[in-house]
This record gives structure tokens, sequence and C-alpha cells, in this order.
């Protein structure tokens, strides 16, 4: 068992606060047989009563009750440890329980743990919403569902540690069995050895053993006694203890025999212990000096995130950071005017942003140094240096006190889809678009910054034609214009049913043409098609990526607001 001598607990990024691991293979007792067992248990104690706690043995951890019971006068609350060879007085971080008539058993992490470090259960993960989702403890189960291992993430936990003054106490029994055919040569000095180790101690044992696993050649009696009573024959049977004379016994003796094998076997005790942190700015609130570096000059002058602060600046962003946040769970993004709007993880409010004319995201230097310091990696990860100024729209509303009045694509696209749904059912008595569940999701994915990204403009196109070519109702298109080829599909019929109403409906559905082209440039569209379908869209030469995604979307909520438009003057004349 050399390869589990070595502490490891301490320096370990996720530690086991409760474990009970039993892995086999082979058939049990036979030739080949390997079994191993690792257990867990740790206990919450004061930080200065380590050494202490250190001499606390497996078995009075161990096999101490986490329930509630009486001690005399005293109440004991679940969770509590108490020592009675050293006094200590402590907590269990794990619980658990055991229920009459129930054979499972199932493990809680403590309520405290859960209410300072912020955490939300999920299956059997708590992850940190405040941290951006983050894996904080996870329970594992077998194959059988049971409960196998607990652990915590140590950064958290020594958080926790410092802020309560405690350190925690795992001890850990570990053991490995494997049979043979015959003596596998080992060389140790007996049979029994035993090794004192930093922490704890192993045992090992070289016996012969038969094929039930008991000592090889081993005797056994077997005793039977029972009473002879004639009271028994009784309809109601009313005995005393019994008299010499009314108990009677047999006895036999054997000796197992069959085939003989080897068993080696070790087993390993440690008591370690996890130091609390110096400091504790999850629970506790400690101030910690942020290591976030951002460049803030174009002469690549960087500044930590603590000295954001100062003065009246703003730091640039390539606008990838946009997707990277919407990609993390309770990631948002919302918009105030056409170049400016609002962002932010669940773990913090939104950041105010504008994008200057290179497509760079502007933020305010002091409300990016007021982030946590993990939203401020994220952030860190996409800086770059000052370039094509701060965006105007940025400046003029937090500057000058007068927000622009302009509009952001996104939110055009937004109104334009509720106008037609609106007039639609006004007009034929049922939406032009047929209902979908992931209506909200998809139109969620239409903004600007899908277009950062190699192929994002693709993407972006096929979100369009997903919310808007496949949802038209082509029975509904077909019924409403006389002149129609069985071969129109939706962007066809829409174009004919505008035409219909009295209105250029090739000129009117150019766009979704567009998007539909690129939709399918994977199989292949030639260049010569995919210039004319971004000339649909309205995109021009010169433009950068947020350009062109805010222009196909702008075109696009053109389109659908035209269409809504027709529908409305239709219905007036």
């Amino acid at each position: 068992m050399e390869d589990l001598r070595r502490p490891r607990i301490p320096q370990a990024s996720w530690v086991p606060i409760r474990a009970s691991v039993v892995s086999r293979k082979g058939e049990y007792w036979k030739p080949g047989c390997v079994d191993e067992y690792f257990g867990a248990t740790s206990v919450l104690l004061p930080a200065d009563d380590s050494n202490d706690a250190l001499k606390i043995s497996w078995s009075d951890i161990g096999n101490q009750t986490q329930k509630s019971w009486v001690e005399g006068e005293d109440y004991i609350a679940a969770g509590i440890f108490k020592d009675y060879q050293t006094d200590l007085i402590g907590s269990f971080p794990v619980l658990e329980q055991y229920r009459d008539g129930d054979q499972a058993t199932e493990w809680y992490l403590d309520q405290d743990i859960i209410f300072a470090l912020g955490l939300k259960l999920e299956e059997d993960s708590w992850v940190c919403p405040g941290e951006d989702f983050i894996e904080v403890a996870r329970l594992r189960r077998g194959d059988d569902g049971r409960p196998e291992i607990f652990e915590i993430r140590a950064e958290h936990l020594r958080d926790y540690l410092c802020a309560r003054k405690s350190g925690l106490l795992v001890a850990t029994y570990r053991s490995r069995r494997a049979v043979f055919d015959e003596n596998p040569s080992i060389t140790w000095e007996s049979s029994n050895p035993k090794k004192e180790l930093g922490g704890g101690h192993w045992e090992g044992a070289i016996r012969d053993i038969d094929e039930t696993g008991s000592p090889y050649g081993s005797k056994w009696t077997v005793l039977t006694m029972s009473r002879k009573d004639p009271e028994l024959e009784d309809d109601v049977p009313a005995l005393n203890l019994p008299r010499n004379n009314e108990v009677q016994s047999e006895s036999h003796t054997f000796q197992r025999g069959g085939p003989r094998g080897v068993m080696v076997s070790g087993q390993l005790w440690r008591n370690e212990w996890v130091k609390p942190a110096a400091q504790s700015p999850r629970v506790r609130g400690d101030k910690i000096e942020s290591t976030v570096r951002f460049t803030i000059e174009n002469d690549g002058a960087t500044a930590m995130g603590s000295e954001l602060d100062a003065g009246i600046r703003w730091l640039w962003f390539r606008p990838n950071i946009i997707l990277d946040i919407l990609r993390r769970r309770g990631g948002h993004l919302g918009w105030y005017s056409e170049n400016t709007g609002v962002v932010g993880l669940a773990s913090h409010s939104g950041l105010h942003f504008g994008l200057n004319e290179l497509g760079l995201v502007n933020v305010f230097a002091k409300d990016i140094g007021l982030l946590p310091d993990h939203a401020q990696r994220i952030w860190a990860s996409h800086n770059v240096t000052p370039e094509g100024g701060v965006s105007r729209e940025l400046l003029a509303s937090q500057m000058e006190v007068n927000p622009a009045d302009t509009s952001a694509p996104e939110i055009e696209f937004q109104e334009a889809m509720a106008f037609l749904e609106r007039e639609s059912i006004d007009k034929f008595g049922q939406p032009l678009l047929q209902p979908h569940p992931k209506v909200d999701e998809i139109i969620g994915n239409i903004h600007r910054f899908q277009c950062v990204e190699r192929g994002g403009i693709f993407h972006l196109c096929k979100e369009v034609t997903r919310i808007i070519t496949d949802r038209a109702d082509i029975g509904l298109l077909r019924q409403h214009q006389p002149a129609r080829d069985k071969q129109w599909r939706s962007i066809k019929l829409l174009e004919g049913l505008m035409s219909h109403l009295g209105f250029d409906g090739r000129e009117i559905t150019a766009p979704l043409v567009g998007a539909y082209d690129l939709r399918i440039v994977d199989a292949h569209l030639p260049p010569s098609d995919f210039d004319y379908a971004l000339n649909l869209l309205g995109v021009e030469g010169g433009m950068n990526d947020v350009q062109r995604g805010k222009r196909i979307i702008h075109s696009v909520a053109t389109t659908v607001k035209r269409i809504a438009e027709s529908v409305v003057a239709r219905s007036d004349s």
C-alpha cells in the first residue's frame, strides 16, 4: 500500500469529508480476488486544538452517532461530536441518517456550510450561484444508489474554516486484500508487520485461507442447546428459567479443508488536519488584494482591479466578452440604446457597456473594479489596449446626462415580432408564425455578438430562419392568396402574400432569402452567392463583425415590421 502512505488530503483540491467506498474484482476468496475499502469521516474542531484532535482515533469518530440524543439532562443536537478522551466538542460537516425500517442511508451537508457559502443543491451537487455556479460540494453514489464519497472544494472549505476559527480533522481508513494461489514472496519481516506513519499507522498480514476466507485448517465447534420442558405442549406455555435437568445440549467439531489460498492484506489508519485559510473573503467578507490586472493605457500600462476606482476612465474589451458571459449560467444581456446596454452574470448586477466604432466594448473602469474576483478574471481575459475611443453613446449617458434617443435592432426585432403576431391574429384569426416552446430562447440568441466568432454569422442567420421562415404557417399562407405554386414554400408564399396585398413582396422578403442562403452555407454556397446573400441583408464591405450582426438583425426586423404593416394596411382598406 505504498501508493497510499503519503498524506494527501491537506494538499488536495477536493477534500473527502465522508466516504465509504468498496471496490472489488474477482470472486470472493478465490485466487485473483482483490478488494479495497476507503472510509473517511471528518469533524470540525477549534483551530487551536489541532494537536489533541489528531490523537482522536478512527473508531471514536466513526462509531459516534450523528442523530440527536439526550445525555443526562442535556439535549445534544444532531451533528454534534463529543470526544470523551480529550473533552473536545465539534460538529460533523456531513450528517449520516439511518431510519428505522429503511435499509438505505442518506448523507446531508451541514446547513451552516450551505448558508455560509451561499450554496444551492442541484441533484447531488452543491453549486454557488454567486460564483458563476461553480461546483463547491458533491456527493457521488455507487451503482446501487448508495452514497459513497462526499467531497468539498478545498478553497471554499478553508474560507469557511477561517471564518469560524476551526480546522477540519479528516480520519481515514483504507484496506486492501488480495488472494493468491501461493505465497507471492513478499519480503516482510514477519507475517503481521506494523509501521508507524505520519499521522497514523499501517498493519499487514499474510495467512493461508480456505475458500470461505477463514484460516486454512481452522477448527470449528458447533454447540446446540435446547429446552425439554413438558409445559411446551400447553396451549399457553408459561415457563421459568430452566433447571439443569430441563436443558439438553450437544456439540460437534470439524476442521475446514478444501483448496488452499494465500491472502495478503494491509490496513492503513491516518488522521489529517486541514488548516483554515489566512483570510475569509466569502464568509467573513475579508478584503483581499486583487491580483487581476487590466490594460488602462494605449502604451500598455496596467492596473490591478482594486486600483480601478481611482479617477475617471474606461476599459476596452473584445466583443467576445459578451458571448463568454452569455454562455455562462445566469448570464444576461439587455439594451438601452442602439450601442449601449447592460450585461452581467448572476453573481452581480449588470454592467453598463457601450460599443465604439471598432466594435470594442467599453465599460467604466470603476464598475469593473467593484466586481467579485472571479468575474474580474473573466473580463480581464478579453481586455485589450485602448483603441477607437470610448463609445459615443456611453459617454453621452454617463458624462453628459443625455442618453441617446436610439434603439437597438435587437429590441426592434422583438417589437416587430410581437407586432406581427398581434396583427396577423387580428387579420387572419391566428398567428402567421406558428407557436413554438423555444421562441423566447431563440429570440434571446438573436444578437449582434453572434457574429464575432468564426462561423457566427451563419449561426445568427440560422436562428433568424428558425424563428421566422421555419415557423411560417404554410396552410394559412396558401389560404390567403389566389395565385400560388404548389412548390412554393415559406419565403415564396410570404412574398406572394405581400404581392397579393398590393406590396413589393420580393423586395420586402429579400433579407429572409439572404438569411436562408447563409444558413445553408455549409452546403458549399459559391462565393458569388455568399456575397449576394450578404447584399440582400444590407451587409456592406468594410463592416466589422459587430456591425455585420447589427445590420443583419436590423434588416430582418425591418422585414418583419413591413410584413405586419402590410397586413394592417390591407385590413384598413
